[in-house]
């Protein structure tokens, strides 16, 4: 019986672990399959081990200055939703994910072909490699702190199915929004008016998706189908663009 039992708990913890990798290596096999020819696979994985590292930071600074006593302090359901929405989420995540953009892209510059359109692919592979990260903690947070209900079927299909529609709402979430500041961050030059796009975004789409309304649902599935098609035409738009600096680079 005690074996039966060890072997139960192995099982369930080990396919706890596994949602986020399956999400990681069904989205980084479709990303692959539409790079261009030019792109440096030698930075693939480490972009995905940038946004891995974004939110480790993230975690750190919010231990550190935002704890769970401080969140705890405020009442109002609206109030601790915006908290949440617009200064942990918009404002942490997305500083913490641009700031290894900016320093990745940098590094990578001097060594690497990164014409608008890599920077662009780049940035997505961040926050790809943010979200699966993100999923990987809400996992080990189940685990660790003896939320996850071994035993119970319910409660374990609830956690299971929760881990797996985020790999196709919050993974992919992260990725368009790193995305689009790239975008705004290559189009314009600007880095606040970027880094502004992305926080009002990130904020808009966690104020909606937290209280997990009927609402709620249909605003991220619009949004994600709006920021697919976004990010459609902003990959023609720098494919042209740096098919004019190959050519000008060429004369």
């Amino acid at each position: 019986m005690l074996l039966e039992n060890i072997i139960i708990i192995s099982l369930k913890t080990i396919l706890l672990f596994a949602i986020p990798f399956f999400g990681l290596f069904i989205h980084t096999k479709l990303i692959k399959n539409i790079l261009p020819k030019d792109f440096p696979f030698v930075i693939f994985n480490r972009a995905l081990l940038l946004g891995c590292l974004a939110v480790l930071s993230v975690i750190f600074f919010k231990e550190l200055f935002f704890p769970q006593t401080l969140k705890s302090s405020i009442k109002e359901t609206l109030t601790i939703t915006l908290f949440i929405s617009f200064i942990e989420a918009g404002i942490i995540e997305e500083a913490f994910k641009v700031l290894f953009f900016i320093l990745g892209s940098k590094h990578y510059e001097k060594t690497e072909s990164l014409n608008p359109l890599n920077k662009f692919i780049f940035a997505a592979l961040i926050g790809l490699g943010f979200g699966f990260a993100e999923n990987i903690f809400y996992a080990y947070d189940y685990f660790v702190k003896d939320r996850f209900p071994f035993f119970n079927f319910s409660e374990l299909y609830e956690i299971y199915s929760m881990l797996f529609g985020r790999n196709f709402t919050s993974i992919l979430a992260h990725t368009f929004m790193n995305a689009i500041f790239a975008y705004c961050f290559i189009r314009s030059s600007s880095f606040l008016f970027s880094l502004s796009i992305a926080i009002l975004i990130h904020g808009l789409y966690d104020f909606f998706a937290l209280p997990s309304t009927l609402l709620g649902l249909i605003f991220v599935k619009l949004w994600l189908i709006f920021a697919f098609c976004f990010c459609i035409y902003a990959i023609k738009s720098l494919n042209s663009k740096s098919s004019q600096l190959f050519l000008l680079s060429e004369l």
